[in-house]
Parts: C-alpha cells; sequence; structure tokens
C-alpha cells in the first residue's frame, strides 16, 4: 500500500475506535470497530511513515497494534486505572499521532 493509504486506514481506525468507545452499538458492530481498530489503526501510522514493503507491513502493522494495546492495558492494569473506554480513546490518540506524522513529515527509507 502507498504512504496515503496507510495514512487513510490509520484515520479510518482512529473514527473506527471513536465510534466504538461510548458502547451505544450493537456488540457485535463493536466487536468489528475494535478488531479494526487495534489490528490496523497503530501499525497503519507507523507504516504511512516508514513506507514499509507490502511483505514486512502485513506482518508489522497487526503485530505493533497489539504491541500498543498490550502496553497500554498493562500501564493500565498497573496503576488501576483500567477503563476499555480508555483503552481505545488511547489507540485512536495513536493512530492519529501516527497519521498525523506521516502527513507532516517525508517518508523514511524502504524497509525489505
Amino acid at each position: 500500500m502507498t504512504r496515503s493509504r496507510w495514512t487513510a486506514a490509520a484515520l479510518a481506525a482512529a473514527l473506527a475506535a471513536l465510534a466504538a468507545a461510548p458502547h451505544v452499538l450493537p456488540v457485535p458492530v463493536q466487536g468489528v470497530l475494535v478488531t479494526f481498530a487495534v489490528l490496523i489503526g497503530p501499525g497503519a501510522g507507523i507504516a504511512a511513515r516508514l513506507s514499509l514493503a507490502p511483505a514486512v507491513a502485513a506482518a508489522a502493522v497487526p503485530a505493533a497494534g497489539v504491541s500498543v494495546v498490550t502496553l497500554v492495558s498493562t500501564a493500565m492494569a498497573m496503576t488501576g486505572l483500567w477503563q476499555p473506554t480508555a483503552l481505545l480513546l488511547a489507540v485512536a490518540g495513536c493512530s492519529l499521532l501516527g497519521a498525523g506524522i506521516a502527513h507532516r513529515a517525508p517518508a523514511a527509507e524502504v524497509v525489505r
């Protein structure tokens, strides 16, 4: 995918996380939105910035998303501040941050 498509994917994932955060949608819809936001969001922002080769991006994008969720969840649990809504907002923030940085900065060297 091109840099602009990764940026668009990160923005779509952020919107998905924000839509799922208030818990007003049906549970199956929320599940799909949360899964999309976690697996695509933060990693898409990173992929947009680094211009990863397609094979690398296929592995790195979901791994980065799961890593962000794991780190934020662990930090929230250790501090006693666990809130699923806050976790979704953190995922949305990471996705938006990655998309914003990718939009403003020149692409880094292609990783193969």
